[in-house]
């Protein structure tokens, strides 16, 4: 069939592997879709294996064309059918030239030219019908492979996106669980701290006697009893636990007063510790009596309802 069109010059850099996707794309859908499109690929491909075998190809393009084109089985064969016929071809020409400079005569030359003429067009025939099967194998192969390539890439490129989401989840439960971490350090840090200050049991304050209570706050007068602290003549200490319901401060003011409203003991700036604020009164300040015990936040920038603990002092 006579060309009217120039081959596109892309499809030989196809065969070679030497196009980006997108343009290997337009090849495979032109080919499917574009009848000449055959015509085009398989001159491309028997001028590429012809100057292969015949070693006229680039050193750059003959290294494309065996990493991407002898990939396959069929284009392997298509190229040994082409260094068979090439090497026949060359057989023939010796012997056509031998026989043209043979002094056996004209009959005996022209039969001899004849013969060779005849094995050519043979070779040329079942060259061509070889090579057809051959090339519609291997390009049908050379588009398949390249498209489940394309898949096997894409499905790579799902799974590590996959990783990289998975590894930003596990980096932001490490900076929470870090965070924890250095809370927890801080808050034994300032336990610690607070532990330093608190009379220990060699110091002065812990020789005596010392009574420890845990208080309730009180929800409204006449709720129930007050809870009684029994002082005996051997008690030096009491010592009060609560913990508030403001817990946005660290800082309370605490005030003991009677229940006409004296005040009997006061302390300000206690700081809370794990949400507990902790008295230490001395027992000698606290006469037999009831008490309304009352704790409110230092700060003025938390405005936190009072807690009032209802108490009462029994001495023995």
């Amino acid at each position: 069939m006579n060309r009217t069109r120039e081959t596109d010059p892309r499809i030989s850099r196809y065969l070679l592997g030497d196009l980006d996707e997108a343009e290997e794309s337009a090849i495979e859908r032109n080919y499917f879709a574009d009848a000449e499109m055959f015509e085009d690929v398989w001159a491309a491909e028997n001028d590429l294996v012809d100057r292969y075998v015949r070693s006229l190809l680039p050193p750059d393009d003959s290294v494309l064309f065996e990493r991407n084109y002898l990939r396959s089985v069929p284009h392997l064969a298509r190229v040994a059918v082409a260094r068979r016929l090439l090497s026949s071809a060359a057989v023939s020409e010796r012997v056509s030239t031998a026989s043209e400079s043979s002094p056996s005569g004209p009959n005996k030359s022209a039969l001899a030219w004849f013969e060779t003429l005849v094995s050519s067009a043979r070779l040329r025939g079942a060259f061509a019908a070889t090579t057809a099967v051959l090339f519609l194998a291997g390009f049908t192969w050379l588009v398949i492979d390249r498209i489940r390539l394309k898949e096997h890439l894409g499905g790579v490129e799902t799974e590590l996106a996959n990783q990289r989401r998975d590894r930003r989840e596990i980096e932001k439960l490490l900076a929470a669980e870090s965070d924890k971490g250095s809370k927890l350090r801080s808050d034994v840090e300032r336990f610690e701290k607070g532990a330093l200050t608190r009379p220990s049991l060699s110091s002065p304050r812990a020789q005596g006697r010392v009574l420890s209570l845990a208080l309730s706050p009180l929800i409204f007068r006449g709720a129930g009893p007050p809870q009684e602290i029994e002082i005996t003549p051997r008690t030096e200490w009491i010592r009060l636990e609560m913990h508030p319901a403001e817990s946005g401060s660290s800082l309370f003011d605490a005030i003991l007063s009677t229940i006409e409203g004296k005040r009997v003991w006061v302390r300000q700036s206690i700081r809370s510790e794990f949400d507990t604020v902790i008295l230490e009164i001395p027992a000698r300040k606290i006469p037999a009596g009831d008490y309304i015990l009352t704790l409110t936040p230092s700060s003025r920038d938390v405005r936190g309802e009072a807690d009032r603990y209802f108490l009462r002092v029994i001495r023995k």
